[in-house]
């Protein structure tokens, strides 16, 4: 079947899980996409590739640290080169997409000659979580357009319904005193439905909080609803004239859920309380309130009183709080899992781990990235009754890494180093360490700077450079290995003074055996 938009990646972890989230993104759009997740960029260029590259209009690059370290090679076969060169020779429209913190460290005569014209093509950046705009760029280069437009940039594309019309109707009979249209008109600049001048899409929260404020003088039953309205202009800062107040805040809050059965307004009182903004801590008044309305609050609030209930160490309320949840929901799972896997369901605490696993599982299904983590630490922890699966923890950290989790990364990158659970592959480990690394992990620096002194992918400058990284933390391990490059000269000159200094450092913070190599620099030096 004909495609209109070819996407080629690396199949690297980063650059196919990228691809993925794209592919469905433009097809939400009702773009016409090839894209298979299942290739395995192995073996001869496969004609099905070349003739979905004949058919397309767009080709679009994922472009990846991983691709970036392909094309700089030459190796036969080359799946996401043969790709490349097949849709330049074809006069495709071809737009390179750089993702997450990839950036051309390189000059583009370090690479081969048939792909430099990559880095004169425009491209786009799209960050690991990428939102509209960008996307918007990226859709503004192609050639192709979508099988049926579903995507219109105005703010009203009803063509049965006078936008304007209807603002300038319902702000006469503000003016003229009608109570219900004030509140109306205030919620359609609360809202940026319209403005006087007859701008679409843009809001005026002075505009808004005068009418809310009209309105709440009135003798009107939705009152409780201005109340709240109010309310969140005091807690976002958006009241015109008055400074942000958390206090101000919550004395709308209260009005609300005192004058109405809407349970939101008591869940957002018992959250003020319960954080302390604006308002002193009371916790009998908190539970009294969560107690009142625990039967038939949504699920948002059940959250919320579960968070409390587990910050105070009322387990067992929070668990039966989280359990009532009747709807699949990601966070009330990770916490139930959290929960059973510490115990704290019985007294003494004894850990449930099969019961953990299952709301864990239940978690990492709805998407929950700190649940892949959490499952991935207790396959390779192997304790409290349950047996360690070393293969299992580290699927589930590339899970979690591919996800962004930052831990993650560390822990899939480190069990790649040692080959644990799978093959030893160093060029995984360092791939994942510097993503890691790039987020502030300060053991994933102290790792590559290790790692890059090593013969199979020895970088005494990239050793260095990560070590100085390292070593800022004030991680004892940090600055004897950056002690260390300075003594033999790695990556920098040889520098007695500044070895010393970062041995003593690391001596002074417990790391004994920089003790011996302060003694040669002295035994040097004398």
């Amino acid at each position: 079947m004909n495609k209109d938009i070819f996407i080629s990646y690396r199949n690297d972890g980063e650059g196919n899980n990228f691809a993925a989230r794209l592919f469905e993104v433009l097809d939400a759009k009702n773009y016409s996409v090839y894209f298979n997740s299942k290739e395995q960029h192995s073996g001869s260029f496969p004609d099905r590739l070349k003739e979905a590259i004949d058919n397309c209009k767009d080709f679009i690059l994922i472009v990846s640290y991983g691709c970036l370290a392909g094309l700089k090679e030459t190796r036969e076969p080359d799946w996401v080169r043969a790709e490349i060169l097949h849709a330049h020779k074809l006069g495709k429209s071809i737009t390179p997409v750089y993702i997450g913190k990839t950036v051309v460290l390189d000059q583009w005569e370090d690479y081969p000659e048939d792909i430099r014209f990559l880095f004169a093509l425009q491209s786009v950046y799209l960050p690991e979580q990428f939102d509209s705009a960008p996307i918007t760029d990226l859709i503004s280069k192609f050639v192709s357009k979508p099988a049926k437009e579903i995507y219109r940039d105005v703010a009203n594309s009803n063509e049965k319904y006078d936008l304007h019309k209807d603002f300038m109707e319902t702000l006469a009979r503000a003016e003229s005193g009608d109570a219900e249209a004030m509140f109306e008109i205030g919620c359609m600049y609360y809202h940026g439905f319209a403005t006087i001048d007859g701008s679409d899409g843009k809001t005026k929260y002075s505009e808004a909080a005068k009418w809310f404020q009209e309105a709440e003088e009135q003798d009107i039953d939705i009152k409780p609803y201005i109340d709240a309205l109010i309310g969140n202009l005091y807690y976002r800062g958006q009241m015109p004239y008055e400074e942000q107040s958390f206090k101000k805040a919550m004395e709308y809050y209260e009005k609300a859920a005192s004058n109405s059965s809407y349970l939101g307004y008591q869940d957002k009182v018992g959250f003020m309380l319960s954080e302390g903004f604006g308002v002193e801590f009371d916790y009998e008044r908190i539970v009294e309130l969560y107690e009142r309305i625990k039967e038939d609050c949504s699920v948002n609030a059940k959250n919320n009183m579960a968070k409390f209930y587990i910050n105070y160490g009322q387990f067992r309320k929070a668990i039966d709080v989280l359990e009532s949840i009747d709807t699949p929901f990601a966070d009330a799972e990770y916490r139930l899992g959290l929960l059973y896997q510490r115990g704290v369901h019985c007294e003494p605490p004894k850990p449930d781990m099969y019961r953990a696993i299952e709301h864990l599982r239940n978690a990492a299904e709805l998407g929950h990235v700190e649940a892949l983590h959490a499952l991935g630490l207790i396959y390779f922890r192997g304790t409290n009754g349950y047996r360690q699966d070393l293969r299992k923890a580290r699927d589930f950290y590339k899970r979690a890494a591919d996800q962004g989790h930052r831990a993650a990364n560390y822990d899939y990158a480190w069990m790649c180093t040692f080959g644990l659970g799978g093959v030893r592959d160093i060029e995984e480990a360092i791939h994942f360490y510097e993503r890691a690394a790039e987020k502030g992990h300060a053991i994933s620096m102290i790792e590559l700077a290790q790692l890059y002194q090593e013969p199979e992918c020895r970088n005494y400058q990239k050793a260095f450079e990560w070590a100085q990284k390292g070593a800022a933390g004030g991680d004892p391990t940090g600055e004897f290995v950056l002690a260390n490059l300075y003594f033999f000269g790695r990556g920098c000159e040889a520098d007695m003074d500044k070895a010393m200094r970062y041995y003593r450092k690391a001596f002074d913070h417990g790391l004994y055996q920089a003790k011996f190599m302060m003694k040669k620099i002295e035994a040097i030096i004398i």
